[in-house]
């Protein structure tokens, strides 16, 4: 072989792993959320309470608070799940990152939720509303929002 040409087979080698090395760094994928410090006020506080007049909910049934993103798919970004037993009504409640059911979906990567309260009387875990579920109005809040008021109201009859 020629010394010329071994040499620009040498070079052309070199210059193709290192295009590789460049290109297979940029291709990675990361395989978890990065770690973000959440936002200050990254969060909802309210208070859950029963409709006036409305009867005592069932002991078996179970209150969940949740909030999901206003401009996204309605998967819950916080969740606070109670057995109703344990869930002294009003309740205090105070959404945050800590109650995310999927870390990848955090809540202050939001910047408007929609927050609401169902307390289900079935004890199952179904994401919509069941018949005999009381149910509060959702409400649009910006995060960081204090005073929300969900009021829960008795199926009708």
């Amino acid at each position: 072989m020629r010394p010329g040409l071994l040499g620009a087979m040498l070079v052309a080698a070199v210059v193709l792993a290192v295009a590789a090395l460049f290109w297979s760094a940029s291709r990675t994928t990361p395989t978890a959320a990065p770690a973000v410090a959440p936002r200050a006020g990254a969060q909802v506080v309210g208070r859950v309470e029963l409709a006036a007049g409305a009867p005592s909910p069932p002991a078996r049934a179970t209150l969940a608070v949740y909030a999901y993103a206003l401009d996204g798919p309605r998967l819950p970004l916080a969740l606070l799940k109670l057995p109703a037993a344990g869930a002294a009504l009003p309740l205090d409640f105070k959404l945050d990152d800590t109650l995310a059911p999927n870390p990848a979906y955090r809540l202050s990567q939001a910047v408007q939720v929609v927050v609401g309260a169902r307390l289900s009387i079935g004890g199952g875990d179904g994401d919509g509303a069941q018949p005999g579920d009381w149910l509060a109005q959702p409400q649009t809040v910006a995060l960081g929002t204090h005073g929300v008021r969900l009021v829960l109201q008795p199926p009708s009859r």
